[in-house]
């Protein structure tokens, strides 16, 4: 039958440099390295299949564009101690009020409290009487409470006196496209304004290229999937994907405090529909990956258990931990039971296997201005 499906399996396309040996790990597909896929898939004839490299050209615009959003990204907050405020402004105050009798009560009196000016979030007359005053001045201010105040209905239409000092103000300090800047941003690679942009230019470039192969290689993907056809499922796979499946949504509905009842009701409408749309979901990946597999085996594609390794040495690095064993104590899982979880295993096949596909396969568009 015509595969119409998404793409399920997320492709790693992005070129990665191994380092260092680490543990061994053995690299598990099973059942997937055992089926005879003549009597499971029928692949199309894919040999006559041709894609389209999409060139684009990285603009004067799109340069400048990149630019901005860099120094936007750059810039930050900071608290100035000079300056009046007024509408808008965030500020930070510290407030004592005094009643008419000379007593104060909780609640109206703070130290260094964020407030912007405008927000009403003060009584009336409280923000607009400290529009147009300086940074560390101490403002007075001749009040009344609103009548009623239901926040405190002992304090309604009483005259208050609070005394603010204004002591600082949040602004925005926008970064400089100077030589430090270039130099930061560039890691050195860029010193002038003119490197800098011909720096941006190339980066650019680079990743408009490596989206035009990623997106070249999904379309090879999609054309395979959407043309072959499932002849038959591996019953024990397609039972043990579905009791799986069926237990993450049975421990979402109780990490949300529902009943199974209630959850299927919610979200399915009764029990018949949720096994049929599971049943669906099941099937499409456990078809997905027959695909993958009958791919790779028909050309003759194998991960070793030496690139999972790196694969996984790459993984660790990138979490931040030093080895398999800080993994599984910070995020509670063995690193080769998470990295099956997530079809790393998977991916890595089907990288393998568009890589050897997209060479055949490709071909050059004409360079196109975005």
């Amino acid at each position: 039958m015509k595969k119409t499906i998404a793409v399920l399996l997320i492709l790693i396309m992005t070129a990665v440099l191994f380092t260092g040996c680490g543990a061994e790990y053995k690299i598990n597909i099973s059942p997937y390295d055992t089926l005879n896929y003549d009597e499971y898939v029928k692949l199309p004839d894919y040999s006559g299949y041709t894609v389209t490299v999409e060139k684009t050209e990285v603009t004067d615009e799109d340069v400048e564009f990149e630019i901005n959003s860099r120094l936007a990204s750059a810039s930050g907050e900071v608290q100035v101690t000079e300056g009046q405020v007024g509408e808008g402004d965030t500020v930070i105050i510290s407030y004592k009020g005094t009643l008419e009798d000379g007593t104060t009560m909780d609640g109206m009196n703070a130290e260094n409290q964020t407030l912007v000016l405008g927000s009403n979030s003060y009584i009336d007359g409280f923000e607009k009487g400290l529009y147009g005053h300086e940074i560390g001045e101490t403002v007075t201010l001749n009040l009344n409470f609103p009548d009623p105040y239901p926040n405190n209905p002992d304090l309604s239409g009483k005259g208050v006196v609070f005394e603010v000092t204004i002591v600082s103000k949040t602004e925005t300090q926008q970064a400089e496209l100077n030589e430090e800047f270039i130099s930061s941003d560039s890691e050195g690679a860029a010193k002038t304004e003119e490197e800098y942009r011909e720096f941006i230019r190339n980066t650019l470039q680079e990743k408009a290229d490596e989206q035009a192969i990623y997106d070249a290689k999904s379309q090879i993907y999609q054309q395979i999937l959407d043309n072959s056809e499932i002849l038959k499922y591996p019953e024990d796979e397609l039972a043990a994907q579905l009791e799986i499946a069926a237990e993450q949504y049975r421990g979402y509905a109780s990490s949300n405090g529902m009943s199974w009842e209630d959850f299927v009701a919610s979200y399915f409408g009764d029990e018949n529909t949720f096994n049929s749309q599971l049943q669906t979901y099941v099937e499409s990946q456990v078809g997905s990956k027959m695909i993958i597999f009958a791919l790779c085996e028909k050309e003759n594609i194998k991960v070793t258990d030496k690139e999972y390794s790196e694969q996984i040495a790459e993984y660790l690095e990138g979490f931040g931990v030093k080895d398999a064993a800080e993994f599984e104590t910070y995020y509670g899982t063995p690193v080769q039971e998470y990295m099956e979880m997530y079809e790393v295993p998977t991916n890595m096949y089907l990288e393998k296997v568009l890589d050897k596909l997209f060479e055949q396969l490709k071909t050059e568009s004409e360079t196109a201005a975005q």
